[in-house]
């Protein structure tokens, strides 16, 4: 199956994995009895354009309200109480509340509550109004806080971070006791643990290309989409591994969560490292225009472009499954599947950025930033063009995208056999093999036991192998939208020249390095008059 199929929708009882006749009639009697008919609203799901673009639009009103305000808190008042209130409502719009109480409870209710979304438009899911009010405290007492002269108070990156980790720990002490999972196990290795590592991931990529990025020239480009496909195809392996560990091979779990598809909790996580890790290449490549005369960001842009179109017609997993021997799933034609619609989000940051400075009665585009404003253009001209090129060449039979119609017969049946004879250390490899089940004396136990397990193998098989993709709900989209596009603004913040550059709101330097809003942002009074 070539990318760029079109999709179909995630529900429907499946049907048999596409194996050999006489494997088929092999396992019908052990279909028919011990696959559960809730197992067919499990399935991975892709993003859609329209859902896409309204998501992305919510996410950046949210970003230029909430960096309007923080303009607004050095050029609309000389007050240090006005200026502190204004920054903590800043934050409010710009995190607090399109992430903890939007975001992030969707995805946390969805995979541990079997909170349904897709009901609603907006899937707002209940978060606990006790936690909620925990975590406006942690933000406003950190932006309030003093520490002394010159510093005054922190900045962007230290409330978030150390923001981040305090509601972490009080989420993980009170949550579970406020709003119980189905599952504890299953909760602490879904939603946000994957969020977790899609965010740590990206941090430590973005963070050492950057660094490494200050001392070497701009050849260094070349590397970047490489960079960032490698902590895409780590991530999608691991969790995808993870997902079909801990879930698939779980019946007792799955009917606990018969009535949700938490293969969109995973999917999510496949969009998400895509949109990050495209936010982040925007970043780098935006704060070295900025930083430096010259076009030696084309270098990053043009190594992109050759690289993600190779990588999306297949080549590069056609290349892994040679040299290494890693097969292509529908996980990783998924991965394939997102770039057609999540490598835009990043751009309705910049756009929320823009917007801000117009607000404030700044240029959107200073004439020294010219070159940064090309940077940016040619980057989003390089993903449409990326996008037409893949269709076509997709269109035209070129590319490996495809889908092995099933692993041989033999292949499943030794899965079959290692697996129950590590769980069933005492039966014998003639009891587990074939997968039908054999009339011995076995007790029932053991024999239903043997059953779920045959039923796991054939449902993962069925997920990794034939399953068509269905599409994410919108509170989904939102999900991905927002953590990239406000990840997107603190990294260009981060390595800019900080708040004051990327705002554009002081018309002369009326800032250092210890005010520039990223460590440590003092109330300048007067600064901006």
């Amino acid at each position: 199956m070539l990318i760029g199929a079109p999709p179909l929708p995630c529900n429907g009882p499946p049907p048999l994995p596409g194996m050999e006749e006489g494997w088929q009639e092999q396992t019908a009697s052990l279909q028919t009895r011990s696959i559960h008919r809730d197992d067919a609203v499990v399935g991975l799901c892709e993003p859609d354009y329209l859902k896409t673009l309204m998501a992305s639009s919510c996410a950046a009103l949210w970003l230029f309200s909430g960096l309007t305000l923080l303009g607004g808190a050095e050029s609309w008042t000389d007050s240090a109480t006005a200026t502190i209130s204004l920054r903590v409502a800043a934050w409010m719009l710009l995190y607090q509340l399109p992430m903890q109480v939007k975001a992030i409870p969707n995805i946390r209710y969805f995979s541990t509550n079997e909170f349904d979304a897709s009901v609603s438009f907006s899937g707002v899911a209940y978060s606990p109004p006790v936690l909620q009010i925990l975590w406006f405290g942690i933000y406003i007492f950190l932006t309030c806080l003093y520490i002394g002269e010159p510093y005054q108070h922190l900045g962007y990156v230290p409330i978030y971070g150390i923001g981040h980790i305090l509601v972490i720990m009080v989420g993980d002490a009170l949550g579970p006791k406020m709003a119980p999972a189905l599952s504890e196990a299953w909760a602490m290795k879904t939603g946000p643990p994957m969020l977790g590592f899609a965010m740590l991931g990206f941090f430590a990529v973005t963070s050492a290309y950057g660094v490494a990025e200050r001392y070497t020239s701009e050849w260094l480009g070349i590397f970047l989409p490489v960079t960032f496909s490698c902590y895409e195809v780590l991530g999608t392996i691991t969790m995808s591994r993870v997902f079909e560990i801990e879930f698939l091979g779980n019946l007792t779990l799955r009917r606990m969560y018969s009535h949700t598809n938490q293969g969109v909790v995973l999917s999510l996580m496949v969009g998400l490292l895509h949109a990050m890790a495209e936010g982040g290449r925007l970043a780098l490549i935006l704060t070295r225009a900025l930083r430096h005369d010259g076009n030696g960001w084309l270098f990053a842009i043009t190594a992109g472009f050759i690289w993600n179109v190779f990588s999306r017609l297949g080549f590069v997993s056609k290349a892994a499954d040679i040299v290494l021997g890693i097969q292509c799933t529908r996980y990783t034609l998924l991965l394939q599947q997102v770039k057609f619609c999540l490598g835009y989000p990043r751009f309705f940051a910049v756009l929320a950025m823009a917007l801000a400075r117009l607000s404030m009665g700044t240029r959107a585009v200073s004439k020294k930033e010219m070159n940064t404003a090309v940077a940016i253009f040619l980057q989003f001209v390089a993903e449409v063009l990326e996008d037409l090129v893949v269709k076509l060449l997709a269109w035209l039979g070129a590319g490996f995208n495809f889908i092995a119609h099933s692993e041989p017969p033999e292949d499943l049946t030794a899965k079959a056999r290692s697996r129950l004879q590590q769980r069933f250390s005492l039966l014998s490899p003639a009891t587990v093999v074939p997968v039908t089940l054999p009339d011995t004396d076995l007790p029932e136990a053991d024999l239903q036991a043997i059953e779920e397990e045959c039923q796991n193998l054939l449902l993962t098989h069925h997920i990794a192998f034939c399953k068509a993709f269905g599409i994410l709900p919108y509170w989904a989209h939102f999900a991905i939208a927002m953590t990239a596009q406000f990840h997107t603004v603190m990294f260009i913040i981060l390595f800019s020249d900080g708040l004051p550059s990327i705002l554009g709101f002081c018309p002369y330097k009326g800032y250092n390095e210890i005010s520039q809003g990223i460590i440590f942002w003092p109330v300048q009074q007067g600064s901006c008059a």
